[in-house]
Order: C-alpha cells, then sequence, then structure tokens
C-alpha cells in the first residue's frame, strides 16, 4: 500500500517498530483460502460433525447444547472427572442474531449443497483468547467474519501484501491469531474439509487456556455461566484473602462460590474443593431482584420535541420488560452435580520485590487480577481514603509514581463528556459516592511511557474487586475514589 492513501492520523502506525511476522502468507490469500474451504454453512456443520468425532472422548459438548446451538469444548485428559477448557473450540449457532444480511452481494461456490443446513448462522474457531468467526447469510453463504488475534492496523489496510503479523512491545502485546491463519500451506485453494477437521483437532488450545471448568449436569448459563461466577466469586477472594502458602491451584464451585479448595497441584485443590462441597453444600443462586431507588418521572407517552438549537428528541415514554425464567431448570444441589472452576495460581511477589519509589509512595502489597477467562496477574495496592490505587505489574516499570497522581486528576479534569451528553458533572453528582476510574500510560504505536491518560471512567453508589477485570487491569492504573470524602 502506498503510505498517501493512508489517513494522517493512521500514517504513524506504518514507521512502528519491533513487529514480528507469525504468518506464512499474505492475510488476503488466506482468506480466500479459508472462503473455498467452508464457502456454506453446511461445510461449517461439516466440519463441527468431523471435529468432534476425530476428537471423541476428548470432545465434550456444553451440556445446554441443541441442535440450533452446538458449543464443543476439550477435555483435560490429564484431570479426572471431565474437566474442559474453559475456551470452547468450536461454536456452531443457526440463526442471525445480529439481523438478516442476504443482501450482500456473496460469490456462490460452483456446486450449492442440497441441504438443511444452508441457511444462516454462524461458526467460531477459537485457539484460547484467538478466534475467527464465520457468518453465513440466510442462503447459507459465507458473507462476512471476524478475526481475534494479530495486529489490527495490518490487518485492515496491509491484507493485500502482508501475513499475519502482532507487536510484542505494545502493553499488551498482541494477542497472536489462531495458528490455522499462520501456516504455509494454507493457499487460495483452501483445505478438504477432512484436513481442515485435522488441524483444527490439533490446535494447541491447552497452551492457551489457563483455566478448566467442570459442568457435570446441564445448568442455566452452561460452561459460560460457571465461568463467569466462578471468577466473580475468585476475583474477591483472591483480592482479600492470603492464600495458603504453596497454592499454586485454586477451585470454586459454580454455584454460589462458597466451596472452596486449595493446592499444590491441580488434583490436590480439586480433592480439597470435593471435600469443601460436603461442608458447605453449595446452592444455586437465588432469582435478583430488581428494586430501583430512582423516583421514575410521570409517564406522558410518547412524544416529539425540537430543542433551541434544532436537535430533535423522540420518547417512547416508559416501557415495562419482563423477562422470564431459565429454561433450564438448576440440577440438584448436591455435590456429584455440582459445577466447578479451576484456575492456576502464579505465585505473589515477594513483599521485598515492591520497588522502592512504589514503597515510598504508599504501596504496601501485592494483589491477585482475575480476567474474564480464568488468567491470573498481579497489581501492586495502595490504600488511599475510602478508596485504592492499583498498578498492574505489566506496567509497573513504566509509571511516573512520584507525578502521577496529579496527572491522573488532571486526566479527570479533562474530560468533558458529560457537557456533550448533556448530564451533570459526575464527580459532583450528588448521586454517585463512587469513582471507579482506569488510566492508560502507554503509547502503543511510538512504544512509549506517557502521562496517565483516562481509558475507563464508571461511577455509582460503590464498587469491588469483583468488578475489576484483570485482563484489562494489568495494563491499566486502577483507582477507586470515595466521592462523599470531600462533600
Amino acid at each position: 500500500m502506498n503510505e498517501s492513501e493512508l489517513p494522517a492520523r493512521l500514517r504513524p502506525l506504518m514507521e512502528r517498530q519491533g513487529l514480528v511476522v507469525v504468518g506464512r502468507v499474505p492475510i488476503a490469500i488466506v482468506h480466500r483460502g479459508i472462503r473455498h474451504t467452508l464457502p456454506t454453512m453446511h461445510h461449517a456443520l461439516q466440519l463441527f460433525e468431523l471435529v468432534a468425532a476425530r476428537l471423541g472422548e476428548r470432545a465434550r459438548l456444553d451440556p445446554t447444547s441443541t441442535t440450533e446451538e452446538r458449543v464443543l469444548y476439550l477435555r483435560d485428559e490429564s484431570l479426572e472427572d471431565g474437566w474442559t477448557l474453559v475456551t470452547p473450540l468450536l461454536e456452531l449457532r443457526f440463526g442471525s442474531p445480529m439481523g438478516d444480511v442476504s443482501e450482500q452481494r456473496v460469490p456462490e461456490p460452483d456446486i450449492l449443497p442440497d441441504s438443511d443446513a444452508m441457511r444462516a448462522g454462524t461458526l467460531v474457531m477459537r485457539e484460547g483468547p484467538s478466534s475467527l468467526a464465520i457468518r453465513y447469510n440466510a442462503q447459507g453463504l459465507l458473507c462476512e467474519w471476524h478475526v481475534e488475534g494479530g495486529d489490527a492496523f495490518t490487518y485492515h489496510w496491509l491484507r493485500s501484501e502482508s501475513p499475519y503479523v502482532v507487536d510484542p512491545l505494545s502493553r499488551p502485546p498482541t494477542t497472536p491469531p489462531l495458528s490455522l491463519l499462520c501456516r504455509e500451506d494454507l493457499t487460495e485453494e483452501g483445505y478438504g474439509i477432512e484436513k481442515l477437521a485435522r488441524i483444527v483437532s490439533d490446535f494447541d488450545a491447552a497452551s492457551r487456556v489457563a483455566a478448566r471448568v467442570l459442568v457435570p449436569a446441564p445448568l442455566p448459563g452452561g460452561v459460560g455461566g460457571v465461568l463467569a461466577r466462578g471468577v466473580l466469586r475468585l476475583r474477591t477472594l483472591l483480592f482479600d484473602t492470603s492464600t495458603p502458602e504453596n497454592a499454586r491451584f485454586v477451585a470454586v464451585d459454580g454455584l454460589d462460590g462458597s466451596a472452596i479448595g486449595w493446592g499444590a497441584t491441580a488434583s490436590e485443590a480439586i480433592a480439597s474443593w470435593r471435600a469443601a462441597l460436603f461442608r458447605e453444600k453449595p446452592r444455586p443462586p437465588e432469582p435478583s431482584k430488581f428494586t430501583s431507588e430512582v423516583e421514575l418521572p410521570p409517564d406522558t407517552g410518547p412524544r416529539e420535541e425540537r430543542r433551541e438549537d434544532g436537535t430533535m428528541v423522540f420518547s417512547s415514554g416508559l416501557i415495562t420488560l419482563s423477562f422470564d425464567g431459565p429454561s433450564i431448570p438448576w440440577p440438584p444441589a448436591i455435590p456429584s452435580a455440582t459445577p466447578g472452576l479451576l484456575i492456576p495460581l502464579p505465585p505473589l511477589p515477594e513483599p521485598e520485590r515492591i520497588p522502592e519509589r512504589y514503597a515510598a509512595a504508599g504501596f504496601s502489597r501485592w494483589v491477585r487480577l482475575v480476567g474474564s477467562r480464568g488468567d491470573v496477574s498481579h497489581a501492586l495496592y495502595r490504600a488511599d481514603e475510602g478508596g485504592f490505587t492499583l498498578v498492574g505489574d505489566g506496567i509497573v516499570d513504566l509509571v511516573d509514581v512520584a507525578a502521577f497522581d496529579e496527572q491522573m486528576n488532571a486526566a479527570d479534569a479533562r474530560d468533558d463528556t458529560y457537557k456533550i451528553l448533556g448530564h451533570p458533572d459526575p464527580f459532583t453528582d450528588l448521586r454517585h459516592h463512587a469513582a471507579f476510574l482506569q488510566y492508560r500510560c502507554f503509547d502503543d504505536v511510538r512504544h512509549v511511557p506517557i502521562p496517565c491518560e483516562q481509558a475507563t471512567a464508571q461511577f455509582g453508589r460503590g464498587h469491588t474487586p469483583a468488578q475489576i477485570d484483570g485482563d484489562a487491569a494489568r495494563w491499566l492504573v486502577t483507582r477507586l475514589v470515595d466521592l462523599r470524602r470531600d462533600r
């Protein structure tokens, strides 16, 4: 691509140093090969069934799977009782939840299968955090896809000439793409469906996924629900609780999170957890009962209003939304039917490893952070009046700790999004008791530290460690501020 064709704001991305080429052929050729291999939803279904058959007992369908929605997980053969990787290997869904895209112009294969599968749907291949989602239109023809992994700029602007690349110097480093997309033998002609099934079956997903999950019986939310509930419990537990000295794994039930097991090995943690099941007797979560403290205005019905500045305001009036309960009942609350989540625990850095400049600024200990897939990282912790400040271990070397409080306050003062939206200042709005704020301090284009600038801001009645996503917080400065302190 000619650099002059790029928008000016993107040209610095062409000058980045340290990019690593992980693909073997240009991205555009890779995509044409995938299109030739999986041109229709019929082929997507074929792939799913061939992979499941090839894996045999290593494959485990999510217990909530149906003929319209199938999710295939890989069993961890080193563990007993059917523990699986928390991230699925394949997902196959019929239907078009994001709307019909049948009007897109899609090149048809020479021969269209005569199959009930020739309808809208989605196929997702995953290798840990890396994925390729392929979408099919109402005629069952491949129409679009989405890739997670690889450098986004290269993917969108240089795909005709460049293979997949990653940026290991960014914070966080680029997630690598699926190994399938980096193969030297993936040409425009693609693969036969049987060969693709062998390749997908051999994905090294286990090395990219740390956590394991056990779902012995169908339950609402399936594997994803067990993972989400377990992660929320472990975020609070590992943030606030001292762990046993030699614990390198922790297991928690996927119901109410009351049964915890620790161990130096995965098997020891599972055995400890099973003993805890009998003591704690976890139960399914109670249905949430939402109550609002906000006084609703009177319902004036639908209306249109033109403001003095010429903008139009439309309102539907008050509406009521009702939701049915889960279609799958909760399993009996007995140990043999209780789901679980198992994650490895990297050892905490020793207290003496707190850098002197951080200790001088009041940082007193390391805490563990848990990401959405159960990956554990660390952060330095400082107790503040009514709150705390965290510096993720991915940026400890970057932060100017002597100046960062001033930088964060200045960044908050610059944020005027509320003015654009016509809202009151969230820092002085009496409805808000606390602010949960995160800041980036690294320029991923120039690969240099920068003064803290606001990345996210949430305001409300309060925030807890369960809301801290370790995947993001590892690379950010995070602080919880008590807004009532200076009122």
